[in-house]
């Protein structure tokens, strides 16, 4: 029996494909698809960014929820002009920006798993094999 070497040089390379099957998964749950594809860093890298940015959110609507809370109670002493003029505009951008980048990560997501990491490497041409 002779056993023959294998040449590490020469490695197969699966050819993504992506699909709206993927794409769907990735409505569902951020690098879904990614992970389905095989493509387990873009996968990680997607819901690890989704997470991030969820719980950014949460915590900023919990801020302003809890400053919200504490000024209605002493809402007989106050003015309304002078309630509008302590009410948190920075923590309103902040939930803005981070719903904003929540959006395009979102978007982003889905496209990448609907065409398969195609635009992962610039330049290099995959062959494909018959």
């Amino acid at each position: 029996m002779a056993v023959e070497a294998i040449n590490p040089a020469i490695s197969h390379t699966e050819k993504k494909t992506g699909g709206k099957g993927k794409a769907w998964a990735s409505v569902a749950i951020p690098g879904l698809g990614q992970f389905l594809d095989g493509r387990n860093k873009a996968g990680a890298g997607f819901l690890g960014g989704a997470l991030a940015l969820n719980i950014g959110n949460a915590l900023a609507y919990r801020s302003l929820l809890k400053d919200a809370f504490t000024k209605t109670n002493n809402i007989e002493s106050q003015s309304v002009d002078s309630m509008l003029r302590s009410f948190p505009k920075g923590k309103l951008f902040v939930i803005g920006a981070l719903s904003l980048a929540q959006t395009a990560l979102w978007i982003t997501n889905i496209i990448d798993a609907y065409k398969g990491g195609i635009h992962d490497k610039p330049g290099i041409k995959e062959e494909v094999k018959k």
